[in-house]
């Protein structure tokens, strides 16, 4: 019989959680983890979450594996993530996290196709990618606070 394999997953500081909506200058952060050198653009840890704060979404991929701490970076640095692939992650993969929220965030009233969204990536140039004129403030802050509750009530169950 295999020996039983258990869960692992990454922890974020609460204090590095930002305690109040900050304002958006962008819709995708540049920050993202496709088509980039392997070049660390941040050496001051604030200014990083400070870059993610100021955007929208930021996009995530799987890489050596599903789960890694840029996920979390995104999300509680006060930036949605936009984990491209998301629907091919296995079942007991990701166990943790809410793949369904995941997954909403894909179909917000004037987020673009993933297809356009991979395509302008690719070029370098996340800029470019813009909402549509359907685009709900208020859809993605109800979505935002629908993680960081779900985020919440998991970390108070564990301590």
């Amino acid at each position: 019989m295999p020996p039983p394999i258990y869960p692992i997953q990454f922890a974020f500081p609460n204090q590095k959680i930002p305690k109040f909506k900050i304002q958006k200058e962008n819709f995708f952060s540049d920050i993202t983890p496709v088509g980039r050198a392997k070049k660390y653009t941040f050496f001051i840890e604030d200014d990083y979450y400070a870059h993610y704060a100021k955007s929208h979404f930021a996009i995530t991929i799987q890489k050596a594996g599903w789960d890694c701490l840029r996920h979390y970076e995104i999300l509680l640095s006060g930036t949605l993530t936009y984990f491209i692939g998301v629907e091919k992650c296995p079942v007991n993969t990701l166990f943790d996290w809410p793949k369904d929220l995941l997954l909403k965030v894909k179909k917000l009233p004037g987020m673009p196709s993933e297809k356009a969204i991979l395509k302008t990536v690719k070029k370098l140039n996340v800029k470019e990618i813009q909402p549509t004129n359907d685009f709900s403030e208020e859809a993605y802050w109800k979505l935002h606070k629908e993680f960081m509750d779900f985020f919440m009530r998991t970390l108070q169950q564990r301590l």
